[in-house]
Order: C-alpha cells, then sequence, then structure tokens
C-alpha cells in the first residue's frame, strides 16, 4: 500500500495569511497614495499674499455694494492701514478699517502717476455708482515679496505677485 507524503497536502497553516509579494503591493500603494495627498496639498500663504487677497476682495465687493445701493464708495490708504468708504448724507462713513504689518512698504499710483501714500485715510479713489473704477494700482512689499493690487480695463480690481 502507497503511503501518502505529508509533504503533498497542504498545511492548513500555510493558507492563513498573506505573501511577500501581497505585502509589497499593498505598501506601493499606500506609498503612492501619500504622495499624491503630500503634493496636493498647497504651501501655505504668506502674510502678505493674504492680506493682498483679501484687500483685493473687500474692494471687489464694496464697488459691486456701490453699484447695488446707487451709492458712491471710495477708498484710502496711509502708511499704517487702509479704509472703505461709503456716501451717505452727504459725508463718508467708514465702513470697514484695515492695518498693515509695519515691516509692509507702499507705493501708489493713479493713472500711471506716483503719488505719496499720505499720513491718514481719507477716500482718494471714489468707486462710481454706475460701476466706473478709478485706474490706480498699490504695491505692497515686506522685502522678500512684492504684490500689486491694480483696476483692470474691464474695471474690476484684481492682484498679482510682481515679477
Amino acid at each position: 500500500m502507497l503511503r501518502r507524503s505529508s509533504y503533498l497536502r497542504p498545511s492548513p497553516c500555510r493558507e492563513a495569511g498573506f505573501t511577500l509579494i501581497e505585502i509589497l503591493s499593498v505598501l506601493v500603494i499606500i506609498g503612492v497614495m501619500s504622495a499624491v495627498v503630500v503634493l496636493a496639498i498647497p504651501a501655505p500663504k504668506s502674510a502678505l499674499e493674504t492680506q493682498s487677497a483679501k484687500l483685493t476682495s473687500q474692494l471687489n465687493a464694496l464697488a459691486q455694494d456701490g453699484i447695488i445701493a446707487g451709492q458712491a464708495v471710495g477708498f484710502g490708504v496711509s502708511d499704517v492701514g487702509y479704509t472703505l468708504y461709503q456716501y451717505e448724507r452727504e459725508d463718508w462713513v467708514i465702513v470697514h478699517d484695515g492695518e498693515w504689518q509695519e515691516s509692509y512698504r507702499l507705493r501708489l499710483k493713479r493713472d500711471e502717476k506716483t503719488l505719496e501714500v499720505p499720513e491718514e485715510t481719507a477716500p482718494v479713489f471714489i468707486f462710481s455708482p454706475i460701476g466706473v473704477s478709478p485706474r490706480f494700482s498699490l504695491s505692497l512689499s515686506n522685502g522678500d515679496e512684492d504684490y500689486i493690487i491694480e483696476t483692470g480695463h474691464h474695471g474690476g480690481i484684481f492682484w498679482r505677485k510682481a515679477s
């Protein structure tokens, strides 16, 4: 009578578990997915970039609010900050105040002419209720980077990194 060898039948412990190839495949997939996630996370924005984007949004919203309300609105800057205004009952009313960081340097232009930055804020740029925007640019710099907030040809306000 022939005896069957024990090595021909699979042992129950060999079937339970993963092979080295399966484990390595899972590790490669996890590594690739981790790399995709890490590369998709945006780099943190600088305070100057955040300030430029925020001010641009506020100016566009102010100009649109002026059109909707049928009122003139204004924007003023100084060495220490900026102010957004709304013209009500023959007087300028402050809508919002903001401050610059001490390290910021400003350069102000209107119709391509450099203006001196005033010591106190007052409505320097007036947005009419019919959608006409003054042509201006405001350069913000902190020594490491420069951003420019300016009006475009279509009347909107946008910001960009200076080249």
